[in-house]
């Protein structure tokens, strides 16, 4: 048998056996839990497609793993939602991570059959996943998805083996093109020292190194290791620094084309006033968005880390020259942090842009360094308007902090007998685009000044399209 399992001898039941020797003969795929046929699989007479008439979910494990195996494209959808749905136990979870590593034709949709049947068990993590999962991981090669659905469930497991096991499945070519952004990779992993040479080693190979980058700066900050006197590393991190800092020089500000826009995203070059129209499609700049946005959150690690390691002032103080505001503030704390802090001027400056000012917060709070932060921002209505700039600032909203911002209202309100009080803003994407009306809080009255609210948030409606009273009323008012 092939498979996951094949080579490591776990015991099953008939049922399970019979279901995994289908699923190595299977003929078709499905993605997501989608019904629908890909191009060109209609044709196909090893494929069926259900009319959908008198069929039924299937009500067990060993009624969905044959449906899974078969050639009806709609039942399997329904048998891998069932599948999803279901309470898995490790021995169905056993089998499950064995049907992951057979071949499927027609698996064409937007998640392939392998990320559907292994990501049920991030739920159940356990020990015994480990073997399989390295036996069969290089059989996933061609399925990121499922590459990383299996190395999200090595590091649910929060074990030491599971946590080796991960690093030594990311040293495998299969593993070099895959985005571990969504892998979550523990905290628990910054205490053990013994993975630091992995993890170093980890940095050189990945194309998308940020989340190790950002596991081994957890380690250093806990004092779980030190990254001194390894020089190799040193090098790798500066240089990967000064890429990151180049990538996002030639993205300049790309904006995400709001609902119900007229607009095309716009670019406006690093270090110049005026924005540039991109005669690009709303897809096209919503790429470059979340491009910009990955090497941003990539830089930031590396800034932090960067603070950690002697004689990287220099390419700190390029940052803090260059890069954009929020990106200015980590390099500030850097290098406060390495004893070389800016001077009082360069603090004034990155807290009067609200959405620097937002992360020179956190990064100085952080660290129990708000000394450092200017006491004029340090109130409620200046962190409001820097947690609704840097909401904005997320790549799933604007992709871009706002070219204006000013406070319309405080409006008044009391949950749990407390006085809140929630800020409306009005903010403009660009200098020719309308007023936008965005909120931010709701913030106690009676406590300290705070960043965040859990209602910061912008429907991107048009401050001129009702009353100010309409739009308060939405943000406030049950539908």
């Amino acid at each position: 048998m092939t498979g996951f399992v094949a080579s490591v001898g776990i015991p099953m039941s008939m049922s399970m056996a019979m279901s995994m020797a289908m699923v190595i003969t299977v003929s078709t795929g499905s993605g997501a839990h989608g019904a629908e046929a890909a191009d060109g699989v209609a044709d196909d007479p090893a494929v069926v497609i259900s009319a959908g008439g008198g069929t039924r979910e299937p009500r067990s494990f060993a009624e969905a793993m044959p449906l899974v195996a078969g050639t009806d494209i709609q039942r399997r959808a329904e048998a891998l939602s069932w599948i999803d749905d279901a309470d898995i136990d490790i021995d169905q979870g056993l089998a499950l991570v064995a049907a992951a590593g057979a071949d499927y034709t027609a698996d064409t949709g937007a998640e392939s059959v392998a990320y559907e049947l292994i990501h049920p068990l991030w739920r159940i993590p356990d020990e015994r996943y480990i073997d399989p999962i390295v036996a069969g991981y290089d059989r996933l090669a061609g399925k990121r998805d499922a590459c990383e659905a299996a190395l999200r469930v090595l590091v649910e497991i929060h074990s030491e083996r599971a946590l080796h096991a991960f690093i030594d499945l990311l040293r495998r070519p299969t593993s070099r093109s895959l985005d571990l952004g969504w892998v979550f990779i523990p905290a628990d992993t910054a205490r053990d020292g013994a993975l630091m040479p992995g993890l170093l080693d980890m940095v050189e190979v990945l194309e998308h190194p940020s989340p190790v980058y950002a596991v081994i700066l957890a380690g250093v900050e806990k004092g779980a290791w030190s990254v001194a006197g390894n020089e190799r590393f040193i090098a790798t991190c500066r240089a990967r620094t000064r890429s990151m800092m180049d990538a996002i020089a030639a993205f300049g500000v790309v904006r995400r084309q709001y609902p119900g826009s007229d607009v095309q995203a716009v670019a406006a070059n690093v270090g110049q006033a005026d924005d540039q129209s991109l005669n690009a499609s709303k897809a096209e700049a919503e790429k470059r968005v979340e491009a910009r946005a990955d090497a941003c959150a990539e830089l930031e690690v590396l800034l932090d880390l960067l603070g950690h390691v002697q004689g990287s002032e220099p390419l700190l103080r390029d940052a803090l020259a260059t890069m954009p505001d929020s990106m200015k503030a980590w390099a500030a704390v850097a290098l406060a942090h390495l004893g070389s802090p800016p001077e009082a001027d360069v603090w004034e400056r990155l807290a009067k842009q609200p959405s620097a000012r937002a992360t020179l917060y956190q990064a100085l709070d952080r660290d129990h360094r708000l000394d450092l932060f200017p006491a004029r921002w340090l109130t409620q209505d200046a962190l409001a308007e820097a947690a609704l700039a840097s909401w904005l600032e997320f790549p799933t909203e604007l992709g871009a902090a706002p070219f204006s911002m000013r406070l319309l209202a405080k409006h008044p309100l009391v949950a749990d007998d407390h006085r809140q009080i929630l800020y409306v803003f009005a903010f403009r994407e660009t200098d020719a685009e309308a007023e936008m009306v965005g909120v931010s809080g709701p913030y106690d009255v009676d406590a300290s000044p705070r960043l965040w609210g859990a209602a910061t948030f912008s429907k991107f409606e048009r401050l001129d399209a009702k009353p100010l009273a309409a739009h308060i009323a939405d943000y406030t008012e049950d539908p």
